[in-house]
């Protein structure tokens, strides 16, 4: 997949991705300014724009866009330690990676965040690609294994025909944690399974990955990235709970963390698909209304302010990459 990588398709796909920002920020005020409008959501709309404590929800962005900065040293921790590399540039990376991935459905904002690392740091592409997927592992681990503890631990305020559908869930993700770990933890046994079977570029593409996990052998490494994997979570849930703190007020933490912690496992893999923001948008905001009690316009409003944030770090991204290719063509010329 990295050799299929071209990194002149980077600036195109940034200019597509600040045109699609400025059009979903247009639609968003458009849909506040609608919901002060329609009968049957103006009162309540009005109430929570003229209630909203704004302290909180810039405070709220800030630690929702400071949690990059933490994947940026979850990445580190899993690349060559002989290299120094700065957890700043990594997390800079993964914000002009998400703004690609803005514009181009698919991993081409990986390939690209790994792309800008293997050109600064002379590190293997496939490994500066493999270092950024396993970070990615571990954190939908972590937030699986979230799922799982704070659905058997604490009593959810769930509606009774509901119960079913979250139960079914709990248990889709608590396979893929087990899948997870297993791929983790016994590489090689998969490695082995794979090479049995025909060449292609899904099996290419495991076995690349397997294989680099099978050579991060050491427990400082899993540990440190496990560690940042967590404080990531914990900055972006911090953020997420000023928010709404700051749109709606006080809220059920256990229902934000739980919500948070499923919209990130389903996340994951919903930037495959075009029109992945609309999706998880409305997935968001429908756990809002199901496991912290919010209203639905409020549960709209609130995931709204909530893409404000994550528009604000593929801002980061949009000044960030023109400043490290620049930086990474003048040492190469």
């Amino acid at each position: 997949m990295q050799n299929e990588f071209q990194p002149e398709k980077m600036g195109p796909a940034a200019r597509r991705a600040l045109w699609g920002i400025g059009i979903y920020i247009f639609i968003i005020g458009l849909i506040f300014y609608a919901s002060t409008k329609i009968v049957l959501t103006k009162q309540e709309s009005q109430e929570i724009f003229q209630t909203v404590q704004w302290s909180w929800v810039f405070a709220g962005w800030g630690f929702m866009c400071s949690a990059l900065w933490a994947l940026g040293y979850r990445w580190r921790a899993l690349l060559p330690s002989d290299k120094k590399t700065s957890g700043s540039f990594l997390g800079a990376s993964l914000c002009s990676g998400l703004l690609l991935n803005y514009a181009i459905p698919g991993p081409f904002g990986e390939l690209g965040s790994a792309w800008l690392v293997h050109k600064r740091y002379d590190i293997p592409m496939s490994t500066s690609l493999t270092g950024g997927m396993v970070a990615r592992l571990l954190g939908l681990a972590t937030a699986a294994l979230a799922v799982v503890v704070i659905w058997v631990a604490v009593d959810l305020q769930i509606d009774a025909e509901l119960w079913i559908f979250f139960q079914v869930s709990v248990v889709a993700v608590l396979g893929g944690f087990c899948l997870l770990v297993a791929l983790m933890m016994f590489p090689q046994k998969w490695i082995r399974l794979l090479e049995s079977k025909s060449s292609n570029k899904i099996t290419n593409g495991l076995l690349s990955m397997l294989n680099s996990v099978a050579q991060l052998n050491s427990v400082g490494q899993w540990g440190a990235a496990i560690l940042w994997s967590i404080i990531g979570h914990l900055l972006a849930y911090i953020g997420i709970v000023f928010a709404l703190w700051g749109v709606v007020g006080s809220v059920s933490l256990v229902g934000v963390a739980f919500t948070y912690a499923v919209g990130t496992c389903l996340g994951a893999v919903a930037f495959l698909f075009p029109g992945s923001q609309v999706t998880w948008d409305a997935m968001f905001a429908g756990l809002l209304v199901f496991t912290v009690g919010l209203t639905p316009v409020a549960a709209g409003v609130s995931t709204l302010v909530l893409r404000v944030a994550q528009l604000c770090m593929m801002s980061v991204g949009a000044v960030a990459l023109p400043i490290l290719y620049n930086s990474i063509q003048s040492e190469v010329s």
